[in-house]
């Protein structure tokens, strides 16, 4: 009796040794897992306030790009009617010019005559004399 009692409380002191060696494996492992659980969270938590500032860092550039583009728009408008009024001033120059060129030719046409004149009357007065 002494030996089967003997070889009961091995065979029960193994398999308690076998279930303690199991808990505490799974305790390992939940320890494992919740410290890679924090880990994780702890990433989560960096990539999601990385996101935040990169969300609103594009925003800030995306206002600053949208004025920047309503700047040259403006700009670009502004050039257009300078050079509009540029073209105008220049059309209204050669214009000018041209209606110059057109009087200078019409003086010289009547100096021209005036001479003509000039010289007919010089050879009247000739002839009379």
């Amino acid at each position: 009796e002494d030996r089967a009692d003997k070889a009961a409380d091995e065979v029960e002191s193994e398999g308690t040794g076998r279930l303690a060696r199991g808990a505490s494996h799974r305790d390992e492992d939940a320890l494992t897992l919740l410290k890679y659980a924090k880990i994780d969270d702890a990433k989560i938590k960096e990539l999601t306030l990385k996101l935040e500032k990169l969300t609103e860092e594009r925003s800030r550039k995306k206002k600053h790009l949208e004025i920047e583009v309503t700047n040259t728009l403006t700009t670009q408008i502004e050039l257009d009617k300078t050079a509009e009024a540029f073209r105008q001033a220049h059309d209204e120059r050669m214009e000018v010019l041209e209606q110059w060129e057109q009087i200078i030719s019409q003086m010289q046409r009547r100096d021209e005559e005036m001479e003509k004149g000039a010289d007919l009357l010089r050879e009247l007065k000739g002839r009379s004399r």
